[in-house]
């Protein structure tokens, strides 16, 4: 294990998920489904992932990852919308 996956991995023992209390959460990437006006698009979301309940917590570094993706997407909508 690195220092850097050895820092994560204590950083993470001590959270907890905020909707179910569970402490099986951990960083990692799964699919979400974003929806926008009725259209959906599925995004590869970096988050902190409770493995007992699959709500994630969005923050930060992990919310500009996938932002342009989403915003583009919506841009996509609004042009088709408006025309």
């Amino acid at each position: 294990m690195t220092n850097s996956t050895a820092s994560k991995s204590k950083k993470t023992e001590k959270l907890q998920c905020p909707i179910c209390g569970s402490k099986k959460i951990q960083h990692d990437i799964r699919p979400l489904k974003l929806t926008y006006r009725n259209h959906s698009i599925v995004v590869n979301q970096p988050a902190l992932w409770c493995d007992s309940c699959g709500e994630g917590v969005i923050e930060g570094a992990d919310h500009k990852a996938t932002r342009e993706e989403f915003r583009t997407f919506r841009s996509k909508i609004d042009g088709s919308l408006s025309r």
